[in-house]
């Protein structure tokens, strides 16, 4: 079948596929029962085929499109050498309702049914079930309610995933409306409520327990109905024989839709293809218990959802947030929280000094296993105790990596102080883990007696945080440069010697009430950006410097006077500084040996580091 233009096409039997090409030339098919290909022409048409003219970047054999129960399939062809975009998205495979539209190439196209094949006749009876009734009619219905429930809920309990949770319900929807031809769930756009054009829900899932003559899409008129109103709703057409559009095709003669309290889901269930109506009520009130029962799935479906949320939430950022932000995530709701957004952060990243290389040791060793076994206990120790240090200051952990964590202070919710908390962070963590019995830890570069048992790194700055990952799996995240430094930081703490490295930035922040050193300009490894650092100054007993306001003045003196490239006087303010700091005695070999060799050509006083 070759194409046919807009004037050839019989549109009104209901579904057509349209296409506008880049000159604007304008195309439109009637979608057929079966799957169609769709291509640009070829020397031998396959039968059936709709040829899109005027446009190059097509494939001969581009996409395959075919009618489903609510919209349009389309299936890009293997072939194919450019990509399909439905709703800015890369898509091989989706399903758009009326009024949606793809993009394939330079050409537009767009699906559409007529409103007399695609929305039922009015209802010759609209009825709810309104809020101030619905506990009576259930007491009423009590046993039907009850056989209800003690279906639906083992139902719920036993499903795994989403798709298991729709599939119970509407089984268990089926059996109470034992007349229904399909029963749907459906996901709501409140937003696109009002429009007209297009449509504003998403099938969920689907359920058939009687043949059809022909598959329905859901009433429009009928959700918006229901969901404005937030009551279950039901519509009645006297005589489907009688009537027209979809009622005669399918003998259509009732239709049902419940919102799901407190969602954006509606269930949806329509029937009488067998000639039969809802008998259960009085006349005036046809379908009441039928409708008590659809509104009784909806609410315990609500409930359910709600808590399954709850459970899925604790699980999942429990480990990560501290309890006073996992209590305000379940107030507030986790996705308007944990959506990725611009925030001014300082995030803190940790290393546990000697783990690895106890555990490679351990494995040499007769009793590998139970050594490790051991070490392993100690590392869960440590970073139970690291993770409480960071809960204490409200910080949240971004990520474990074996013995690593990265953690964070600025997200999801912002804090002025954000800086200030970390620092505490590190500082109550070094007090807390050199108070620890665990068998790990380097020796100290300097010459120093004293073992470093971990090393942190500290950087502020914008970042991008929020949820990354699976939409249904919770991950959250920070992504921008301040995390790359931080971690950089926390491996120059090793070559430096002392355990906790910062940023200008965060030093800034601090204020003069926190002893910090001004250490130099340093290039980490694999960075372009030279950066200039600041020490937190802790006692030794703790793996610092342990130097006094006064020997920091002179230590600050000597490294600007390095940086000018004034070796000797550099070396005059450096011996004020005791023999013993890891930080003035790595200085003044550099600076003995620039004497030696001469500084570089455009020397700023910044010092590299190959290794990470």
């Amino acid at each position: 079948m070759s194409s046919r233009t807009s004037a050839e096409a019989p549109v009104a039997t209901g579904a057509w596929l349209t296409a506008v090409a880049p000159d604007k030339q304008v195309q439109r098919w009637v979608i057929p029962e079966t799957e169609v290909l769709v291509g640009r022409p070829e020397a031998q048409e396959p039968e059936g085929k709709l040829t899109v003219a005027g446009d190059p970047t097509l494939s001969r054999r581009h996409f395959w499109v075919a009618r489903t129960l609510t919209g349009l399939r389309v299936r890009r062809c293997p072939e194919a050498r450019n990509p399909i975009f439905f709703r800015g998205q890369d898509s091989d495979d989706f399903e758009l309702s009326a009024g949606q539209h793809f993009v394939v190439g330079s050409t537009h196209f767009q699906f559409a049914t007529s409103d007399r094949s695609s929305e039922p006749p009015t209802p010759a009876r609209e009825m709810t079930l309104a809020h101030s009734s619905r506990e009576g009619a259930r007491e009423r219905q009590a046993r039907e309610c009850l056989h209800a429930m003690t279906r639906l809920l083992p139902r719920l309990k036993r499903a795994t995933d989403e798709q298991g949770q729709w599939e119970g319900a509407l089984e268990v929807l089926a059996g109470v409306l034992p007349r229904a031809s399909t029963v749907m769930a459906l996901k709501i756009e409140p937003e696109r409520l009002e429009q007209d054009q297009g449509d504003f829900y998403q099938v969920l899932h689907s359920y058939q327990p009687m043949a059809m003559s022909r598959p329905l899409p859901p009433s429009r008129r009928l959700l918006r109905s229901a969901f404005k109103g937030q009551e279950t709703s039901l519509h009645l057409w006297e005589d489907a024989g009688g009537g027209e559009g979809l009622t005669v095709q399918a003998q259509m003669t009732w239709a049902l839709a419940a919102p799901v309290p407190g969602t954006d889901y509606a269930l949806y269930a329509w029937g009488g293809e067998m000639g039969s109506t809802l008998t259960m009520g009085t006349e005036d009130q046809p379908g009441q218990q039928e409708r008590v029962l659809v509104d009784l799935v909806a609410e315990t479906l609500a409930h359910y959802l709600v808590l399954r949320q709850m459970h899925q939430l604790e699980g999942q950022v429990g480990q990560f947030f501290s309890p006073a932000l996992r209590k305000l995530l379940l107030q507030r709701g986790s996705e308007a929280i944990l959506h990725p957004a611009r925030r001014q952060v300082t995030v803190l990243f940790f290393d546990l000094r000697g783990f690895s290389r106890a555990t490679e040791k351990a494995d040499e060793g007769s009793q590998d296993l139970d050594k490790m076994l051991e070490h392993h206990d100690a590392l869960t120790e440590v970073m139970t105790m690291v993770t409480g240090a960071v809960f204490e200051e409200e910080g949240i952990v971004v990520d474990y990596q074996g013995d690593a964590m990265l953690a964070c202070w600025g997200a999801p919710m912002a804090c002025e102080d954000h800086s200030l908390r970390a620092v505490r962070t590190a500082r109550t963590i070094l007090e807390k883990l050199h108070g620890l019995d665990v068998p790990f830890g380097t020796q100290a570069p300097g010459g120093r007696r004293q073992v470093m048992r971990c090393g942190m790194g500290i950087g502020c700055g914008e970042v991008v945080a929020g949820q990354i990952g699976a939409r249904h799996q919770i991950k959250y995240g920070v992504m921008g440069r301040v995390v790359n430094q931080a971690s950089r930081l926390e491996g120059l703490t090793k070559y430096i010697g002392v355990p906790v490295l910062m940023t200008a930035d965060v030093r800034a922040s601090l204020g003069q009430e926190v002893l910090c050193r001004r250490v130099g300009r340093i290039r980490p490894a694999g960075m372009a950006e030279a950066l200039l650092l600041h020490e937190l100054v802790v006692p030794v007993e703790l793996g610092g410097s342990g130097l006094s306001g006064d020997e920091v003045t002179a230590y600050e003196a000597g490294e600007a006077l390095f940086t000018e490239g004034r070796f000797m006087d550099a070396l005059g303010s450096l011996r004020q500084v005791p023999l013993e700091d890891p930080v003035g005695s790595f200085l003044t070999r550099r600076a003995y040996q620039l004497m030696d060799e001469g500084a570089p050509e455009g020397w700023e006083g910044v010092l590299e580091f190959k290794a990470k």
